[in-house]
């Protein structure tokens, strides 16, 4: 390190450090890599133009230095080096001027995200409600289950109670019973007046009867059946899961919605 104690008169002028002028771009691309450092500047005269050696020193490093002259572009750092505002963002780890940041790529959610994220969300006090044949239901503040509404034991006992012969009986018609006598002395007769039959005839009679009754029982539980199952549902019947859902199913089985709640990456978008 040379040390002076007075200022020296320059008596040419070329600049003291042949570095800082050269007149070509190859000129200045053959200054030895041994006598650059980052920050080295030089000026190209056939340029016009001043370059400085930007976060390397091979020539791939050369940065032109553009409106150097313009103060709103020049910055000092803390070791008091003049820089440009480009040259300080790129040595500070900072995006260039033109790289766009989406909500995406800082972590959060911009107003038409998060929307869209609460759009496909349903409210918690929004009610599953049951119709005919179902049973269960409740609102979205938990899992909801539906089942089938099956027929119980008392319901298929009342098909079969006491009073069965009297209905069965009950759905026959005038025809029904005049065509029992069919034959017999009372076939014409106003008054059925079952011990005026032979008996012969009785067994024929009874025999009538009997298939009357099969007949009428069979209509009879037909008839019961369908009140039973016309407010029942097809099993093959789909419920689907709509937005703020995950579940559902065909009726087969039991059937669970549950409340598609939102992630913890969701949430936490939501939140930032």
């Amino acid at each position: 390190m040379i040390k002076l104690l007075d200022n020296i008169e320059i008596q040419t002028a070329l600049p003291l450090d042949n570095r800082s002028k050269v007149k070509t771009l190859s000129e200045r691309d053959n200054i030895p890599q041994t006598v650059r450092y980052l920050g080295l500047e030089v000026y190209v005269s056939d340029e016009k133009k001043k370059y400085r050696l930007i976060e390397g020193i091979t020539n791939s490093h050369w940065v032109e230095l553009k409106n150097i002259n313009k103060l709103s572009e020049l910055e000092t750092d803390d070791s008091n080096m003049t820089v440009t505002k480009i040259e300080k963002d790129k040595w500070n780890g900072k995006a260039d001027a033109n790289h766009t940041h989406t909500a995406s790529s800082i972590g959060s959610y911009t107003k038409e995200e998060t929307n869209n994220l609460l759009n496909n969300k349903v409210d918690k006090v929004i009610s599953i409600n049951v119709g005919n044949g179902l049973i269960g239901g409740g609102n979205l503040e938990s899992n909801v289950l539906i089942n089938m509404d099956y027929a119980s034991s008392l319901e298929i006992e009342e098909l079969l109670n006491d009073n069965l012969i009297k209905e069965v009986l009950e759905l026959a018609t005038e025809q029904d019973i005049r065509n029992l006598f069919v034959g017999t002395k009372l076939e014409s007769s106003p008054v059925y007046n079952l011990s005026s039959l032979s008996t012969d005839e009785s067994k024929v009679v009874n025999m009538r009867l009997l298939s009357l009754f099969n007949d009428l029982l069979l209509q009879r539980v037909k008839d019961n059946v369908n009140v039973m199952i016309g407010p029942k549902v097809d099993s093959s019947l789909n419920l689907i899961a709509g937005k703020g859902l995950v579940g559902g199913g065909t009726l087969e089985s039991n059937v669970t919605f549950s409340l598609d709640y939102a992630t913890t990456s969701e949430i936490e978008g939501i939140l930032k």
